[in-house]
């Protein structure tokens, strides 16, 4: 039985011949909206072309079809016709390709919910195409309420009202100017509610995240404003006492995903309005200012109406400075490049620095001493980073480098091949191929069209994976270590199956009612699907419906009500052609408990996650207050809800700014109530939070002490201005029966310059870098893999392509939005590959 409608893909042509470079010119425009930069291209016969449809085959007018360049901060976009049909001429290179709708979309009230599309055109003057098509997902769920001042009165501002889930999709709104009213379209499922008034003396209320179900209309009620009634103020000085002007300041909570700047006036000094709580405030220079700030920030307590002074920071000036050019191997200026700059002091690691690079040019800000330079490029570049320069510079002094790149000269090459289907080449799909060789990132768009792929790469041993956005097809294999020859090709098939079976069934709730707009996983467990996880989300009734390729799987449902305990996993095996149905998922009523006794040395009162969870599904999570009954140590007690007649893994979480404690045990839980003390154990180290202010336009690199990093490549950020990127190392995570998370997660968070979160998908995707010790932490080289929490499944999701790199200790994996990330345990099944090498 077919669940998934097969859809046709029409040939295009491509003439891929020929390496003679062509001139490719953009102009740049001013644009209103906040889309970055406009890119008018010369034509040179690239273009892409394809349609936008719904789900159910409906063609949609005038929807925005937006590309990206991936290396550089342009954007060409076009509006759809009647028929769903559009073109965009493009130029040569990497571009990200994706829709949203607009006032006038016919029809309206829908989302895109995939990340960008890749195209690459070859680097010649010869005509390609390429056909990308979109589907999108109606908005069928409405969520209404109105957003009041603390008087009852109407904001006489703007105030935005957003709302984002696990994988990256948000939508945002902005309240009536006469009402305070917001109406909005939203798929079902889970959602942050996050509501941003565009004025400095207030701030969005807490709003409890919300579960829409399928055509259901949800009233926030109303949503009362905080005055910003409480001030924080300080001066901004460097190492010789003077006032450091013009540095933003910015403040925020680490449970808030919004954030409030200012910045110091001449003398430096600086004020900022918040409201009663707990925040964090750090200066964070933009990389165009000779400034440094090395410290960690500081925690400030303040009440209603209090003024806090004196939070000062002492920032380092930079008075010199290292000016570099990108080279080839003749000395000859590269100026079609872009990426990242960073020089780190050869006397105090910790002490770096770093600059974009635009057009082959970067000049970053450090003091006097030695340093080394490296570089790191964005996917599209054709060319890679060679070794570091070390350079010394004096005080006052400019030092001129010249950093040598090369221009790759190697590929990974391969076709899509369903390995059920006599090996045979695979069309229709779209996806992604990524590598990385050190700090070295390449990337490209697999063609539908031929169900090829062809990524240039330097000589080297690259760590592989792709994805696919299909409703046909999954993947199969990667990720994988591929050997590259210097002017030589590798082969690498991706491995692809088709959907030729299903499992059906219904979702109950505790009273035996159905249960609209839960989220059902399908997880495979043996052979070529193991590691294969589907979801999809019930219908009014209940039912849900997943295609999937025959195997063995496992079927759960993972979200909830509070208090709920999810329904006894299944094991299923579908035959090919098969649909198995029936099945029935019933959430439960915990029939149990476990509970007991908090203790701590942490000095510090708070609060503790505590979670508990069964091989076979069952799950629930609370959060429990702790006081402190001495000067060391705090205790509280818990209480969870579980079922009897099984096991459960019981695990609990305290963290305070820079440490945490834990404790995992098991508990048999046969009566109905089962005391367990938890004494958590630690302290155990944790970074502090970091943040960095930049134009969305340039790249930007953030790094935390533990060696974690983010690449962002230019224009990657879907807004324009200054961009606050912030990076928080969380513990008190949940842990589940497939996630049991190393140390502790992180907590990405971006605003833009008002302070309002970027809830949309970015424009392309961003890297992030992971470092971890496996002796260490216990594992294996391979027993480690990146994972992202989903507010869509409620649980844990590890995303289709990343890489480990257990030379340098490294876990490497693109996204294209923030959320909580973190490394978990579990077998990366990585494979190393011995591909063809041929010319």
């Amino acid at each position: 039985m077919q669940l998934v409608k097969k859809r046709s893909m029409t040939l295009f042509f491509g003439l891929l011949a020929g390496l003679l470079f062509a001139s490719f010119a953009f102009l740049n425009l001013a644009v209103a909206d906040d889309e970055g930069p406009i890119a008018t291209v010369v034509p040179t016969g690239k273009v892409v072309y394809g349609t936008v449809e719904t789900r159910d085959g409906q063609p949609v007018n005038q929807a925005m079809v937006i590309a990206y360049q991936v290396n550089r901060p342009y954007r060409v976009s076009t509006l759809t016709e009647a028929d769903g049909s559009y073109k965009l001429e493009l130029g040569p290179g990497l571009w990200s390709i994706t829709v949203k709708p607009t006032d006038g979309s016919d029809p309206s009230g829908w989302v895109y919910p995939q990340e960008p599309q890749t195209v690459e055109f070859e680097r010649n003057n010869l005509p390609e195409q390429q056909e990308v098509n979109f589907v999108v997902v109606r908005a069928t769920a409405v969520v209404k309420g109105k957003v009041e001042l603390p008087d009852g009165s109407v904001p006489p501002f703007t105030v935005v009202v957003g709302f984002r889930n696990g994988e990256g999709m948000g939508v945002r709104t902005t309240i009536s100017n006469s009402t305070g009213e917001f109406k909005v379209r939203l798929p079902a499922g889970r959602y942050d509610v996050i509501v941003h008034p565009l004025h400095d003396g207030f701030a969005g209320p807490k709003v409890d995240p919300i579960s829409l179900s399928p055509n259901e209309e949800l009233d926030l009620g109303t949503l009362t404003l905080l005055a910003r009634t409480a001030v924080i103020s300080g001066r901004l000085v460097d190492q010789n006492g003077n006032g450091v002007p013009n540095v933003p300041v910015i403040a925020w909570q680490n449970q808030r995903a919004d954030m409030y700047s200012t910045r110091s006036g001449p003398d430096g000094r600086y004020a900022l309005k918040v409201f009663a709580g707990t925040w964090h405030v750090t200066p964070a220079p933009r990389p165009d200012q000779p400034y440094f700030y090395q410290g960690d920030g500081k925690v400030v307590r303040i009440g209603p109406g209090e003024t806090i002074k004196d939070v000062d920071f002492k920032l380092l000036a930079a008075d010199a400075k290292i000016s570099g050019v990108l080279v080839d191997e003749n000395g000859n200026l590269v100026e079609d490049v872009h990426g990242w700059a960073m020089a780190v002091s050869l006397t105090d690691p910790a002490f770096r620095n770093g600059a974009p690079i635009r057009d082959g040019k970067f000049g970053i800000h450090v003091v006097a001493g030695r340093y080394e330079v490296s570089v790191d490029l964005a996917p599209g570049s054709m060319y890679t980073a060679l070794d570091p320069v070390i350079v010394s510079v004096e005080s006052g002094q400019t030092a001129d480098i010249r950093v040598p790149v090369r221009k790759v000269d190697g590929a990974i090459q391969g076709p899509l091949i369903d390995p059920r289907q006599n090996r045979q080449p695979v069309t229709g799909v779209p996806g992604r191929v990524t590598a990385w060789n050190g700090d070295q990132w390449a990337s490209t768009g697999i063609k539908p069209d031929t169900g090829t792929y062809s990524m240039r790469v330097a000589a080297g041993l690259w760590w592989t994976n792709f994805r696919i956005a299909s409703e046909d097809y999954v993947k199969l294999n990667g990720p994988a270590i591929i050997p590259v020859e210097s002017g030589k090709v590798s082969t690498w098939p991706l491995l692809v199956t088709e959907k030729d079976a299903g499992i059906s069934g219904k979702v109950l709730t505790p009273d035996g009612g159905p249960f609209a707009g839960t989220v059902v996983v399908i997880q495979g467990l043996t052979g070529e699907v193991k590691h294969l996880r589907l979801h999809a989300t019930t219908d009014e009734e209940g039912g849900f419906r997943i295609a999937v390729p025959y195997g063995r799987y496992r079927v759960l449902a993972p979200g909830g009500r509070p208090g709920w305990i999810n329904p006894v996993d299944l094991l299923v095996n579908v035959r090919p052609n098969e649909v198995v149905e029936g099945l029935v998922l019933k959430f439960r009523e915990p029939n149990a408990a476990i509970l007991g006794r908090l203790a701590v040395e942490s000095g510090e009162a708070g609060s503790a996650l505590v979670w508990t969870w069964t091989e076979r599904g069952g799950f629930n999570v609370g959060r429990f207050p702790l006081e402190l009954i001495d000067d060391q140590q705090a205790v509280g007690e818990y209480r969870l809800g579980v079922i009897s007649g099984a096991e459960w893994h019981l695990g609990a979480v305290f963290e305070t700014e820079t440490q945490f404690w834990g404790v995992r045990t098991v508990v048999d839980v046969q009566e109905e109530e089962v005391v367990q003390n938890l004494v958590l154990e630690g302290p155990f180290p944790k970074p502090p939070p970091v943040a960095v202010t930049f134009p969305a336009d340039e790249a930007q690199r953030l790094n935390l002490g533990d060696g974690t990093h983010i690449f962002i490549p230019a224009g990657a950020m879907p807004t324009e201005g200054m961009v606050t990127l912030r990076i928080v190392p969380v513990a008190a995570l949940p842990q589940q029966h497939h996630a049991r998370i190393i140390r502790y997660g992180y907590a990405f968070f971006a605003s833009d310059e008002s302070g309002r979160p970027i809830e949309e998908q970015f424009n392309h995707n961003v890297l992030i870098r992971f470092k971890y010790d496996p002796p260490a932490v216990g594992l294996q080289p391979w027993d480690v893999k990146p994972a992202y929490f989903s507010t869509t499944t409620n649980e844990w999701t590890v995303p289709e392509s990343y890489v480990v790199d257990p030379q340098r200790g490294l876990v490497k994996m693109e996204i294209d939005h923030f959320t909580n990330f973190a490394l978990l345990e579990g077998s990366a099944n990585q494979e190393l590959f011995l591909p063809m090498v041929g010319r």
